[in-house]
């Protein structure tokens, strides 16, 4: 039937709460409302170190994709040096691939380059990195150049310092 002005669905159906520990603060309270929802959600917190005797540049930026198993979330989030980010209200029910982009921060290498939770609550990721010391033109030779001013006119004198022969 509808609500009509003779019968109204609050006098027919009675709500009842039973307090939920999976959700922290609910506070139902019959007096204010006749239901209350829950929204299944977590945080996930992707956090960036460096391995034992390695460091990283502070202001170095990592890039990070997050994937929901149903493909629902696709998104992209960055952490600065070897801080940490935290999304927020994550739908539960699915897992989640995080993975980094290590085209972006090629001279750091992960632990692994991507990692898949299941979570059941809020989640943490942590991905640990190496720095290798780049070679930013070639890995075929480092010199080191010599200016050298006499009056007037400046010359340039390189250097080979690697590899030696």
């Amino acid at each position: 039937d509808k609500d009509t002005d003779i019968t109204k669905i609050r006098d027919a159906v009675t709500f009842v709460h039973t307090r939920d520990t999976d959700f922290p603060g609910c506070s139902f309270d019959p007096a204010q409302g006749q239901f209350i929802v829950h929204i299944n959600v977590f945080d996930l917190t992707i956090k960036k170190t460096a391995k034992a005797g390695t460091t990283i540049d502070p202001n170095q930026i990592f890039v990070f994709r997050v994937v929901s198993g149903d493909h629902k979330t696709d998104m992209e989030v960055t952490v600065q040096g070897t801080g940490s980010v935290k999304i927020k209200g994550l739908p539960l029910g699915t897992t989640y691939t995080v993975t980094e982009d290590t085209g972006w921060t090629w001279q750091y290498t992960p632990d692994s380059a991507s990692k898949t939770i299941e979570p059941n609550g809020d989640s943490t990721v942590t991905f640990t990195n190496t720095y290798s010391k780049p070679n930013w033109l070639t890995s075929i030779a480092e010199v080191i150049n010599k200016w050298i001013t006499k009056g007037d006119k400046t010359t340039i004198t390189p250097e080979k310092i690697w590899p030696k022969n």
